[in-house]
């Protein structure tokens, strides 16, 4: 994950606060993938617009944009690495993936038991014709 914390106006920081600052986001179980895109990205999946050629302290930038992705604490004290991060992006895809296949399953199964439920009306008819007295043509 140091690797993506380096890129852009990142490349002078030390493995030590590229450790200090990937914390919560590993014991999340973030990939470095999603903590590319916390870099360079919103919350609400709008890039960031600054140019990065300005960036005085990249350590600060660094640290501020990966804590808009951290739940943001009560008493505003709580130390970064016991602050959680929101659901990565590819964990909340594997969520709404799993959760729409089991909506799909659910359809499914209801549509089995209607089918299942379904009478066949091919005997309840001819019962109903041959009390009418209907007698099919020769």
């Amino acid at each position: 994950m140091a690797g993506q914390m380096r890129k852009g106006p990142g490349q002078g920081i030390t493995d030590g606060w590229c450790a200090h600052l990937a914390v919560p986001f590993i014991a999340a179980g973030w990939s470095p993938a999603d903590l590319l895109h916390a870099i360079n990205h919103d919350p609400g999946g709008a890039r960031h617009r600054n140019r990065l050629d300005r960036v005085k302290y990249p350590l600060g930038w660094l640290r501020a944009r990966l804590a808009r992705w951290l739940d943001p604490d009560e008493d505003g004290v709580t130390p970064w690495k016991r602050r959680r991060p929101v659901l990565a992006r590819s964990l909340q895809r594997a969520v709404d993936s799993q959760q729409r296949r089991a909506g799909q399953q659910a359809r499914r199964e209801r549509m089995a038991a209607a089918a299942a439920a379904w009478a066949d009306p091919g005997p309840h008819a001819a019962g109903i014709r041959e009390q009418q007295g209907w007698r099919p043509p020769p």
